[in-house]
């Protein structure tokens, strides 16, 4: 009875220290939420009531909780709701804001427990632990840890995996449901292994044959379907051309449609790209009447482009005509002499231009803000619009206009960058401006490309700012001027400045195309041509020259860059203000010929620099008209600057490929060591006499000394 009277007041006690512990935390939690209401008040009128609830929702975070914590019940809240269809009135900022803290204070009181307050429970009570019903007061149970949350947890766990199961039940009866859905499953089970890169050739033939089967007189109904079209793709690629011929014959009449399908048009593509001539005409045959349709539809207009990849001339013609109006689309010409040539449908009918322009600018223009100007069929269409348009009137100011904001997706086709010379050469000074400009970031990509190339070579033609060209073309090339030398394109471009118009640079097709343009620039520039090149050599020439002493090696040994060295050199012997810069240039070159001719790394070994330095130590180029030497005035003397550079070795230079730099020494006016250089071949008599049975220069040296 003692014992259990001491557990009694024990109990007592610990009751009474809990109620003081407990009135001790809400005191230290009233300070805290008064201190978060000066907070507040500091920023009341700067934040928004919305902003204060946030603040206040962030302070109010529950403390993080230790893992032995026991919760108490949340206090009801007393407050009266306001009566119905009574709106309560907004209190102040500040009021607000005092009213949240208090609210937020009061939960956290009532929500939490101290550290104290588990101390005083004896540290070791975790959540989930109670006591027994019926269980006498004298008697404390601590026993027991119950773990916390298993019981829910597992619960939704499994309510989870039931509602995920349903879904895939319904996914399943769904894809039942639907047409031929045993076929399509069937055949994508043996489409799965058909695809497989390491199957074997036979075993892939085998499958093909059992999927071509399956599919036999369904193919209409799947090639529409996502995942049934991919099927039919690869019995296109991989299939036989029976098996190809069977697909492509089945869906005929259905072309235009699949052009227009997000799926079947992949299918549409590999047809053509896999198919045989008769196949893929029987296709764009189909889309004849409908060009101007499709072309404008954001799938098919994809379809089309490749049909003008895989068109035959003839096709193109007929495809390109339907551009021109819904006359040439209605009233198809399927005759072998239907041109697609506007021009010569205009001579043929004069009284139906303005009719045709109209409609061809109008299509142009609906094309143009569906972004379809990266088609080249597009541009094939812009080019027969402009080559068409009458000169200073409203045609070329609106296709300039329409055109100047998409000249980089023009210039790398052949169509796009003659639409974009034409713009160059019909626009004026401040149109030119803006498209150099435009064009400036690709500059460097367009110098070696076949038909991007041709745009520089108007801007040199046509801007007649020439300091704001070579501004804008020396600052992007200059990062790429050693590949720009040594490729075909970029030889052209880097030289047609100061050279011009070369047959020897130029294929007569393109010079063609060049004199074509200068009929233009003269009505259209004010410039002098004369006055012209000698401002592009002006500015261009000090920065070949450079170029090319620090880039020495590379340059002579190329043959494309060995040209551009020489014409550089030559314009350079022009200008009195570059003599500095050229000598440095002819030493620089000098310099690299050091060496011993016969190792393999010599420059003498490579395809550019034989023939330059025999050009230079003679003084000039070579007329075959002429059969002289046309020498570049003032002299270079190059040949003195090559002999001290090269005279150690020279005995090795008549004795090997250097034969005919030797021979140029020779031959060259105003050299002076011409005897130092015959003493120096007749030590070497008896060699070049051997060397002369099959070298024919061996034997002309011999010659030129007796």
């Amino acid at each position: 009875m003692a014992a259990i009277k001491r557990k009694k007041e024990d109990a007592v006690a610990s009751s009474a220290a809990a109620k003081k512990t407990k009135t001790s935390s809400e005191k230290k939690d009233k300070a805290k939420a008064s201190k978060k209401v000066a907070q507040v008040d500091e920023v009341a009128e700067e934040v928004e009531p919305t902003e204060v609830k946030e603040i206040s929702k962030k302070n109010r975070e529950p403390k993080e909780k230790k893992e032995k914590s026991i919760p108490k019940p949340k206090a009801e809240s007393t407050k009266a709701a306001p009566p119905k269809g009574k709106k309560e009135k907004p209190l102040p900022k500040s009021k607000a804001a005092k009213k949240i803290v208090d609210k937020v204070a009061n939960e956290d009181s009532s929500d939490e427990w101290s550290e104290d307050d588990d101390e005083e429970m004896g540290g070791d009570v975790e959540m989930g632990d109670a006591a027994e019903d019926g269980a006498e007061e004298d008697e404390l149970d601590v026993e027991g840890d119950v773990e916390m949350g298993s019981g829910p947890a597992e619960a939704s766990t499994g309510k989870s995996r039931e509602a995920h199961a349903t879904q895939k039940k319904l996914a399943a009866e769904r894809k039942a449901a639907r047409p031929n859905a045993d076929l399509v499953s069937q055949a994508k089970h043996i489409w799965e292994q058909v695809r497989r890169r390491n199957l074997p050739t036979a075993e892939r033939k085998e499958l093909l044959t059992q999927l071509c089967v399956l599919i036999k007189g369904h193919v209409k109904e799947l090639v529409f379907k996502h995942d049934a079209s991919r099927i039919l793709q690869t019995v296109m690629k991989n299939g036989t051309k029976a098996q190809k011929a069977a697909i492509t014959d089945e869906l005929k009449g259905k072309y235009v449609a699949l052009a227009q399908s997000t799926y079947g048009r992949f299918l549409l593509v590999k047809m053509m790209f896999y198919g045989d001539a008769a196949r893929k005409s029987a296709i764009i045959s189909e889309f004849y009447g409908h060009i101007r349709t499709l072309i404008k539809h954001k799938e098919a207009s994809i379809v089309v482009e490749d049909t003008w990849q895989f068109a035959n001339p003839k096709e193109k013609e007929r495809i390109i005509r339907e551009f021109y109006g819904v006359e040439f689309a209605i009233f198809k010409d399927n005759s072998e002499k239907a041109t697609g040539s506007l021009q010569k449908i205009l001579e043929e009918s004069p009284e139906k231009r303005t009719v045709i322009m109209k409609s061809l600018f109008s299509l142009l223009q609906t094309l143009l803000q569906k972004d379809a100007v990266a088609y080249s069929i597009v541009h094939r269409a812009l080019l027969e619009y402009i080559r068409n348009a009458t000169p200073g009137t409203i045609e070329t100011t609106e296709f300039i206009e329409l055109v100047k904001e998409h000249l980089v997706d023009l210039a790398f086709t052949k169509s796009g960058s003659e639409v974009v010379q034409l713009c160059i050469a019909y626009g004026t000074a401040k149109d030119r401006k803006v498209m150099l400009k435009t064009l400036k970031p690709i500059i460097a990509r367009l110098a070696e490309h076949e038909a991007g190339h041709k745009i520089i070579l108007a801007m040199f033609d046509f801007v007649d700012d020439t300091k704001l060209v070579a501004k804008t073309f020396i600052s992007e090339i200059e990062p790429v001027i050693l590949s720009a030398a040594r490729s075909n394109w970029g030889e052209k471009t880097l030289l047609y400045a100061l050279i011009g118009k070369k047959s020897w640079l130029f294929h007569p097709t393109q010079l063609k195309a060049l004199e074509s343009l200068e009929v233009i620039r003269a009505t259209t520039s004010k410039k002098d041509p004369e006055m012209r090149t000698l401002e592009h050599i002006t500015n261009l020439t000090p920065f070949y020259l450079k170029a090319i002493t620090e880039n020495t090696k590379e340059l002579i040994e190329d043959p494309y860059a060995s040209k551009f060295v020489l014409q550089a050199i030559i314009s350079a012997a022009s200008l009195p203000s570059e003599e500095p810069a050229l000598k440095a240039c002819l030493e620089a070159i000098a310099e690299t010929s050091k060496g011993d001719p016969q190792d393999e790394s010599h420059i003498i070994n490579s395809r550019g620099a034989g023939k330059l330095l025999k050009i230079l130590v003679a003084g000039g180029p070579f007329d075959f008209k002429t059969k002289t030497t046309q020498v570049i005035q003032p002299p270079l003397n190059f040949h003195t600057i090559l002999y001290d550079a090269v005279s150690p070795e020279l005995g090795n230079w008549a004795t090997g490929k250097g034969i005919y730099v030797v021979m140029s020494l020779m031959e060259a006016e105003g050299f002076e060591e011409k005897d130092e250089v015959k003493t120096i071949l007749n030590r070497n008599m008896k060699k070049l006499k051997e060397i002369a049975k099959e070298n024919k220069g061996a034997a002309q040296l011999i010659d030129m000394l007796k």
